[in-house]
Parts: C-alpha cells; sequence; structure tokens
C-alpha cells in the first residue's frame, strides 16, 4: 500500500511540475463542456442529414415503384441495379461511418461495443427515414421543386421522381384487341402492346381485366412495345 502511495505521490509531483513548467497545459470545464456540447449538435445534425437521405433512398424505390420492377424476374432486378442513383446509398454510408466516429468521441456512447453503435444507426437511418417518407416530406420538396426553380434540388428531385428505366413500362389497359392491346401511360399516351413473344405466364393474360395497372418489360418501337415479361401490379385507372 505504502509503495502505491508513493507512487501516486510521484506521478502528481511530476504533473505538477509538469504544469508549472509550462509543457502541459490544464484544460478547463468549459473546454469539455463546449468540446462535449459542439460534438452532441453535430451528431445530431449528421443525424439529421442521415435520416433525410434515408428517407430519399425510400422515396425513390416508391416514387418508381422499383419493387414491382425487381418482381419480374432476373431482368427486372438488373435494370434497377443499373439505374438506381447508387450514389444516395453511399452517402448513407458515410453518413453513418461519420456519425459513428463523433459518438466513440461522446463519453455516453463510447463504452458501447461498435457492432451495437453501428446497428443502432442503421435503424435509425431507416426507421427516421421511413416516418419522414410517411408524412410525404419529399414529395411536398417535389412539388415544391416543380414551382419554384431550386438550384440542383429541382433537377435532382426530378430525376429521382422518374428515373427513366429504358424498357420498363407501366400503364392501365385500356382495350385488348386481336393484334394487340392498348396501354395507357398516365401521361395520357396510348400503346399498343405485342405480346406474341411472352413465353411464360400466358395464362395469367386472362387475369388482367380493362383499367387494371400493369408493368412490362420490352422494346418500343413506333408506339408498339414487344412484351417479354409482365406484372399486374396494384392499382386502377380511376
Amino acid at each position: 500500500m505504502k509503495c502505491e502511495d508513493n507512487k501516486k505521490q510521484l506521478l502528481g509531483s511530476r504533473i505538477m511540475h509538469e504544469v508549472k513548467s509550462g509543457r502541459v497545459k490544464m484544460k478547463t470545464k468549459r473546454y469539455f463542456f463546449i468540446k462535449g456540447f459542439s460534438l452532441t449538435v453535430f451528431t445530431v445534425l449528421l443525424s439529421l442529414l442521415l435520416i433525410y437521405f434515408g428517407s430519399l433512398i425510400l422515396f425513390v424505390l416508391q416514387a418508381n415503384d422499383l419493387v414491382s420492377v425487381t418482381l419480374l424476374g432476373w431482368s427486372g432486378w438488373q435494370l434497377v441495379l443499373i439505374h438506381f442513383p447508387w450514389y444516395l446509398v453511399l452517402v448513407a454510408i458515410c453518413l453513418i461511418i461519420m456519425i459513428e466516429i463523433m459518438a466513440k468521441r461522446l463519453t455516453v456512447v463510447y463504452r458501447r461495443p461498435l457492432i451495437y453503435s453501428l446497428l443502432f444507426v442503421t435503424i435509425l437511418a431507416f426507421f427516421g427515414g421511413w416516418l419522414v417518407e410517411r408524412a410525404h416530406v419529399n414529395l411536398f420538396l417535389l412539388d415544391l421543386t416543380q414551382e419554384v426553380e431550386v438550384p440542383v434540388a429541382s433537377r435532382l428531385y426530378e430525376r429521382f421522381s422518374d428515373l427513366e428505366i429504358e424498357r420498363v413500362h407501366q400503364g392501365h389497359l385500356v382495350e385488348k384487341k386481336a393484334e394487340g392491346w392498348l396501354m395507357e401511360f398516365d401521361d395520357g399516351e396510348i400503346v399498343t402492346l405485342d405480346l406474341s413473344g411472352i413465353e411464360k405466364g400466358r395464362r395469367r393474360l386472362s387475369d388482367i381485366d380493362l383499367g387494371q395497372r400493369f408493368i412490362v418489360i420490352g422494346d418500343r418501337l413506333n408506339g408498339v412495345i414487344e412484351v417479354e415479361r409482365f406484372r399486374q401490379i396494384n392499382g386502377r385507372r380511376p
């Protein structure tokens, strides 16, 4: 015990000597308060930004009905993987890393295992993004950027709301003819569907009624779409 006490006294004496000599500067409570407050505010701002980007990812998926496209099989998956704006995911990952670095500097979370904090931040991003998307915040921003020209944002939201995936077409069935069905796009344009190239699922064609919304994959030429795959999706013509 005496040996340990002597070591502590010797260490304390050395520290005081370094402080008095000016080689070591003591930091005040105010410094630590400002540092902790700044870290907390910056971490909160990064978390809010992460939630926003999470909502943008969900907005892109919903606005372009990409889940329905993947149901068209491997061809649909390929088109989604090619056209999806993956830089949104990359930014979200960078934000998660930054939040983790900032959070580790806070005494509240620095003792937590890394996997726990990463899992918490990831859940925060998706759940928070889901809440934002449920509140139709991005839809409101889309309408706003269409009415008022906002640098960068107007162009980005225009792209996010319509990825223009090649060879993927959605619309409502308006007429069934022997030479081909007629499908109407949301903008009112009507095209003819050539169903002769469908090899799988021809029996399901009879399940699609007039006014039913569906999605197809196929090349378009002179107002005719050569359908390769199709899928009935939720929604009818109003």
